[in-house]
């Protein structure tokens, strides 16, 4: 069978603070080309929320430099042998969710992906908690504000506002977007440790909601904006989830060159209308279907841009088209101006040629046999 072919075990459990693999294997039926093969982690939390970005390989492992999986990830694959998968260390609570992996094998760049629903199961108790930071650098200087959006701390008498900030005297001249920081304690008093670097993201919009009616020609917009001028190892991918739900579907990819589908309802139906250059990886739908109903995602990934917010979601509501009467500018002039005047000028035909008396009773009836008077 042709194609790409992603398999993951479905659902696996962990129990809290431990290290586990998702296994993500997969089948191409084009020879593996370790230079254009591309891999992609992403995962879905279980509220509801963005997808975030947990990691990435082309030619090298990306892994993510902020978020929550900021030095969790260790790449466990060999592309050689099949195998995407990875290993996310000492898993936490909010670890629980869906990771999606979506491999592409130029020219198999099609198909669904795979998802694995991880579910951390127990409470291990340590040293280390998170909170998650917005840090604003001011020129020349080490720290203007750090500013905590959420926190997750935890035990006896331990608050927010018990935490100090050390950078080491470290100096940062590129801002800093987010950082992960771990609170250790020390003596009395937890102190935040962390080490500022420039972080490689990648920002993709797409809008939420679209109408079309059926057999429009629907734009499909994406745009995206990335730290990095886009190379020829840009990738830009379509998928496609239907309202029933189940593992989205590739149907588009673009690296290098357009990789249109060529089986499946999106067959002939899919045009590139994207310009890199100018942070455009917009798609046309032709002919659209009452079964094009569903969320479109576009990702967008840019190395070593691959991070931050690669992906964005469209929900396409596709509507029957409502009956409409139109007249042509020919039935316009028959109906209003030559129907009456036709009309018109055979009524008048009429009287011309029988004037007076109607016609067929200008002259008088008589019987064969008259009755007379005297």
């Amino acid at each position: 069978v042709g194609g790409m072919h992603v398999y993951t075990p479905g659902d696996v459990e962990a129990v809290n603070g431990t290290d586990v693999r998702l296994k993500c294997t997969f089948y191409s039926s084009a020879p593996i080309n370790p230079n254009t093969v591309v891999i992609s982690w992403s995962f879905r939390p279980l509220k509801p929320g963005r997808e975030e970005s947990v990691f990435h390989y082309q030619q090298r492992p990306y892994p993510p430099p902020d978020g929550i999986f900021r030095k969790r990830v260790v790449w466990a694959g060999d592309v050689m042998g099949r195998d995407a998968s990875i290993i996310l260390q000492q898993v936490k609570f909010t670890y629980n969710g869906t990771y999606v992996c979506q491999v592409k094998n130029p020219p198999d760049v099609h198909g669904p992906s795979g998802e694995i629903r991880l579910r951390v199961v127990t409470t291990v108790n340590g040293a280390a908690q998170l909170l998650t930071c917005e840090l604003f650098f001011g020129s020349g200087a080490e720290i203007a504000q750090a500013r905590i959006l959420s926190s997750r701390v935890s035990g006896p008498g331990l608050e927010a506002s018990d935490v100090t900030i050390d950078i080491s005297g470290q100096k940062q001249k590129k801002p800093v977007v987010s950082a992960l920081l771990v609170l250790k304690e020390r003596g009395n008093r937890p102190q935040l440790l962390i080490s500022p670097s420039p972080v490689s993201s990648i920002t993709v919009k797409t809008p939420a909601d679209l109408q079309a009616s059926k057999g429009d020609t629907v734009t499909l917009s994406c745009t995206f904006i990335s730290s990095s001028t886009p190379t020829s190892k840009m990738t830009v991918d379509w998928s496609y989830r239907p309202p029933t739900g189940g593992p989205p579907q590739t149907f588009f990819h673009f690296s290098s060159r357009a990789f249109l589908p060529l089986e499946g309802q999106f067959s002939g139906r899919i045009r590139w209308r994207g310009t890199p250059a100018r942070s455009d990886a917009s798609i046309s739908l032709v002919n659209a279907t009452l079964n094009d109903n569903g969320t479109y995602t576009c990702s967008v990934r840019n190395p070593p841009d691959v991070h931050g917010s690669p992906s964005s979601h469209t929900l396409l509501t596709v509507t029957p088209k409502a009956p409409s009467i139109r007249f042509s500018d020919v039935t316009v002039l028959l109906v209003f101006i030559l129907l009456p005047s036709t009309i018109i000028t055979f009524f008048l035909l009429g009287r011309m040629t029988c004037p007076g008396e109607p016609c067929g009773r200008s002259q008088r009836y008589r019987s064969s046999i008259e009755v007379t008077e005297g």
